[in-house]
């Protein structure tokens, strides 16, 4: 189907395809001849019977008027598409009207259809003058007006569908009775051909474009149009139907058919050609052109006809037959004919490309692309016909792949194949913002020819299916499930009610029909409606489950599967969910879930199964180091799994477009405190859990040294002498304490890594209009010649601004500012709050910070209960899973937090929280962050906060109330900011 890109889109073509549809009908009939037509009284009945039993959607309307007079006037008030005209009318003749039919809307069609035999003198003519464009013969059927108002449909997109690859099959008759007798035919058998190959679209898309792109009639009388067509469009060509005796030079010529076959066997070899003659003579001249010959006085005329379209046309199934005509092998699909080529005799294989069959059917079933590449290729061009064999099997593979690319498929059982770039639905409604995401980017890749630009790695999205939100709603309809939610106390009560719940059976048949195929370990995520959006991404909200899917019982691996599904539904109704979505304009009941479930991008090493490196870059960097441009962009990059890089653990940060600049590389000894010591894997062993009790219940938390067995440490890391203080990325040959560095990574010994991530950035921060963030795995593969992968995982867009405010922060005198940051995220002017929470300097120990944030918890309740805000000041990241890296705080346990700001002491040190879920949040909030290094000039005036007053004094915690607000002024261009004094606490001043 790739002959219908126009501008890198598919879908663009299929409003190129099939413009011109006859969608009004004026029939002009007496009402005798009407009477005729009718028989039973409802013609229009039948048409509308004849295009429905065959699929058609665009169903023309007929108006009957009994006169010309009458038609005159209905064509100067109302549009038609085509008129139809009976032979007998009261008040001109059919030439007469076509005449002034004509000289009010030029260009008009105006058909005669005539019940009686049409004569030769009439035919002169009708050829003679052009107010009758063509003759039909009524017998009866009311399909011949399916064929009147397809031909004429055909002949007005010829010229435009034609440039898109559309097949054209050349009628050439001159007798109406004859070809009024098998058009209809024709048309029925192609658009039944049709019907079968639109089942095997990937979705509606797919399917409309097969639809539009079926061949074209083109009924043509004489020599001179018949052989314009053949040199306007000889590539294009299907087929021929000729007869034999027809017009050439003006002149009646009696072999006019012959002559027209040796002009085409010139420019068309291979061509399938049938002459039609009711002379039998005619048989021994078709025979020496080798082509078919039907006798027209024969009483299977059209019998035979539709038999010689099935077998040189490309209709209907391919069979692979032997020289002798014996059978040996039938496809219905392209993937089944690749598959059955595989296993074909020799002799079979050159006898069908010998003969152009495969291209012939691949053009019959719109797969113009292959059908193309195919056609110029000879049996001699190949040293076997194993080679010959080889290539037509991977060319199919290669265009079966290419077709899903980037395409949005309906789930189907039987096509299902475990394959990357493989993007499937299941059910109706949403896919939601995280999928979208996933099927969006997936087509800007395709569009964008990036693997072409990376041959050295293998770029795709992994394997995905999406259950809609409609699947999500109709699992709420259980017993008032969602009310139930609604009023539970915990969650524990909310997942209860949800695993005792059931799946559709409809999912339910579809999910196992999915786990029966694929068998690599796969994600659940959540992919809601609010999701991932701008307005309040949910990062970190809903659960994700990573699941083995490694044992042998497809019945264990079903009910892990829909335990997951069912927890993530669970999971909207959390008490985090609807105390996080309680501070937006949203609502929970507003929201939709989709599920994700995509295979896990990794490598299985033993039961271990995890990528190479997982990372997560930003096409806008907030906190630029050296002279770097924050367009320059950010990524975090870790050894196996994704998860620390949420959570705010240990990774590495580099700017893809400057990978050389990295601060942390300048004090090497200071490597083994800063870098990853511990990875994520998915445990894929026969002793996995059977349920996912737990989000992180299959996922294990190892020491990096775990990896060197495997060979994947030596791949991401160098080597460290602790005594000389260098660093080493020659693993075979230095000796030293291997330390997580990906420079083989960054330095592009593999790919061109650090250029690809870039490219991507830039490639959706164009396409999205606005600053992305991606997620990504890479796996490389130590032991084995093979391609390193790149799996795009996940895209969405940043609440980053380039809506950036004047604020200036400039000339005011340190006396008056509390809290200084060169670091800041946000923009503007802050003027409202009178709260400050802020960890005690004195009182804080890196080992007691789950202990604080208990404590924070408590304080952001009362604040909540007061409908207060607050300025919150802590030290380390805020929400770090590592309580060694920061203080540990649930997203919700500091919802009342409108200024955070992160601080180091002098033996607490913790880089800026960036591409964490809590980055995230604060971006979607539109808070103000601070950080102080405690480097340069930025500071936390800890003296003036000791000497004021608190209304509640913790543990670890102090809580001060103004009279006044604590004014912020945060430079969003310049990423600085300052927060000034409040005058006098509640309590006065001590």
């Amino acid at each position: 189907m790739g002959i219908f890109w126009k501008q890198g889109s598919k879908v663009d073509s299929l409003h190129d395809l099939m413009q011109y549809h006859v969608q009004e009908v004026l029939l002009v009939s007496s009402m005798y001849d009407a009477f005729l037509l009718e028989e039973d009284g409802r013609l229009s009945h039948r048409v509308f019977g004849d295009f429905m039993d065959l699929d058609l959607h665009h169903i023309p309307r007929i108006t009957r008027v009994s006169s010309a007079s009458e038609a005159l006037e209905a064509l100067q008030a109302e549009s038609f598409d085509i008129v139809i005209t009976m032979p007998r009318l009261s008040d001109m003749s059919p030439f007469q009207f076509g005449a002034k039919a004509k000289g009010i809307r030029p260009g008009l069609p105006i058909v005669l259809l005539t019940y009686s035999p049409v004569t030769s003198r009439v035919l002169k003519q009708i050829r003679r003058h052009d107010s009758i464009d063509k003759a039909f013969y009524w017998f009866g059927d009311s399909k011949i007006f399916l064929a009147i108002v397809k031909s004429i449909e055909d002949m007005k997109n010829l010229e435009t569908d034609s440039r898109y690859g559309v097949n054209i099959i050349l009628v050439v008759e001159d007798s109406p009775w004859y070809y009024s007798a098998f058009l209809p035919m024709l048309y029925t058998e192609i658009i039944k051909q049709t019907r079968r190959i639109v089942s095997e679209g990937v979705n509606d898309v797919q399917r409309m474009l097969r639809i539009r792109a079926r061949p074209k009639i083109v009924s043509v009388e004489t020599f001179e149009e018949a052989e314009s067509i053949v040199k306007a469009y000889k590539e294009r060509l299907l087929g021929v139907i000729s007869d034999i005796r027809y017009p050439k030079d003006g002149k009646m010529t009696k072999d006019a058919g012959l002559q027209l076959v040796r002009l085409i066997r010139e420019e068309i070899p291979d061509l399938g050609i049938v002459l039609q003659s009711s002379e039998q003579r005619i048989e021994g001249e078709a025979e020496k052109l080798a082509v078919r010959f039907i006798n027209k006085n024969s009483p299977t005329l059209l019998e035979e006809l539709q038999s010689f379209m099935l077998e040189n046309f490309g209709f209907g199934d391919f069979v692979f037959r032997m020289p002798d005509g014996h059978v040996v092998g039938k496809a219905r699909t392209l993937r089944e004919f690749g598959a059955v080529l595989s296993g074909v005799p020799a002799e079979s294989l050159l006898y069908h490309t010998s003969r152009n069959h495969v291209s012939i059917w691949l053009r019959a079933r719109t797969e113009f692309e292959l059908a193309e590449k195919l056609r110029p290729r000879k049996v001699s061009d190949f040293e076997t016909i194993e080679k010959l064999r080889q290539y037509l099997v991977e060319s199919i593979e290669l265009s079966i792949s290419k077709e899903r690319i980037g395409v949005i498929s309906d789930f189907s059982a039987s096509e299902l194949q475990e394959e990357d770039n493989l993007f499937s639905r299941i059910g109706t409604g949403s896919m939601g913002g995280k999928a979208r995401g996933v099927a969006f980017m997936n087509a800007m890749m395709m569009k964008s020819g990036i693997q072409e630009r990376y041959p050295e790695v293998q770029i795709h999205a992994p394997a995905t299916f999406v259950i809609c939100t409609d699947v999500y709603s109709e699992f709420l309809q259980q017993g008032n499930l969602r009310e139930r939610a609604f009023s539970a106390g915990s969650d524990e009560e909310v997942f209860r009610m949800f695993r005792e719940s059931y799946i559709s059976p409809t999912v339910e048949k579809d999910l196992r029909s999915l786990l029966s195929k694929i068998r690599h370990p796969i994600a659940v995520r959540s992919s809601s409606l609010l999701e991932d959006s701008q307005a309040l991404p949910f990062s970190g909200i809903y659960k994700t489950y990573m699941l083995p899917n490694s044992h042998p019982n497809l019945e264990v691996r079903y009910r892990q599967l829909v335990t997951a599904i069912k927890m993530v539904y669970a999971s909207v109704f959390s008490m985090a969910a609807r105390r996080y979505v309680a501070n937006s304009n949203f609502r929970v009941e507003e929201e939709q879930m989709a599920i994700l479930i995509q295979r896990v991008s990794g490598i299985r090493h033993g039961g271990l199964y995890y990528p190479t490196v997982s990372g997560a870059a930003q096409s806008y960097n907030f906190y630029p180091l050296s002279h770097l441009n924050p367009h320059d962009g950010i990524m975090s990059l870790v050894m196996g799994i994704g998860k620390s890089i949420g959570e705010g653990g240990h990774v590495f940060r580099v700017s893809p477009a400057n990978p050389e600049i990295n601060p942390i590389l300048r004090k090497p000894l200071e490597l083994p405190a800063k870098t990853q010591r511990k990875f994520y894997a998915l445990h894929v062993g026969a002793d996995s859990p059977e349920l996912p009790v737990s989000e992180n219940a299959n996922l294990l938390h190892l020491p990096v040294q775990e990896a060197e067995k495997d060979g994947v440490l030596p791949l991401v890391s160098d080597l460290l002498d602790m005594e000389a203080g260098t660093l080493s990325d020659n693993n075979l040959f230095a000796k030293g304490k291997p330390v997580v560095t990906f420079s083989k990574l960054l330095k592009g010994k593999m790919f061109p890594f650090p250029k690809l991530v870039r490219e991507l950035l830039e490639l959706g921060e164009q396409a999205v209009g606005t600053p992305v963030g991606i997620e990504f795995a890479v796996n490389i593969y130590p032991r084995k010649k093979r391609k390193p992968e790149f799996s795009f995982l996940q895209i969405r867009p940043l609440v980053a601004g380039n809506e950036f405010g004047e604020v200036s922060t400039e000339a005011i005198p340190r006396r008056k500012i509390f809290c200084k940051s060169n670091q800041t995220m946000g923009n503007g002017l802050e003027d409202k709050i009178k709260d400050i929470v802020y960890v005690v300097p004195d009182r804080f120990d890196p080992g007691q910070t789950q202990e604080i944030a208990a404590e924070l918890n408590e304080f952001n309740r009362t604040l909540a209960a007061q409908g207060r805000n607050c300025i919150l000041i802590g030290f380390g990241r805020w929400g770090s899973s590592d309580p060694l890296q920061g203080i540990p705080v649930d997203w919700t346990g500091i919802s009342q937090a409108k200024i955070l700001v992160e601080a180091n002491l002098k033996n607490f040190r913790a880089d800026a929280s960036r591409g964490n879920h809590f980055f995230q949040h604060m971006l979607s909030q539109k808070l103000g962050y601070f950080y102080i290094s405690g480097d340069g000039d930025d500071f936390v005036d800890w003296d003036w906060l000791e000497k004021q007053d608190a209304v509640r004094e913790g543990s670890y915690l102090r809580h001060l109330r103004f009279r006044k607000a604590a004014v912020s002024k945060i430079d969003g261009r310049g990423s600085k900011g300052v927060l000034l004094k409040p005058k006098g606490t509640e309590k006065g001043k001590k």
